[in-house]
């Protein structure tokens, strides 16, 4: 409860009084550009995967011809 009513009355300083605010960077222009060009990164990166290399992650058993005579080799009785 001290630290709850201090930092909401009074606030943390220093002993000298002196304000530290000089040499601080505003949050919203550098992180929210920093943070936005990691997103556009991410989404061009997933862009060329979707739309240029489709199959590259898939999984190769995918284009195995199915044999409908045949049961296939992963499914077994319990």
């Amino acid at each position: 409860m001290h630290l709850i009513s201090y930092h909401e009355v009074v606030g943390s300083g220093n002993p000298l009084g002196i304000s530290a605010n000089y040499d601080r960077l505003p949050f919203a222009p550098y992180f929210v550009f920093k943070d936005l060009i990691t997103i556009f990164l991410f989404f061009i990166v997933l862009s060329v995967f979707v739309f240029f290399m489709p199959n590259v992650l898939g999984d190769s058993e995918n284009y195995i011809m199915a044999n409908p005579m045949q049961t296939p080799p992963a499914i077994v009785p319990e």
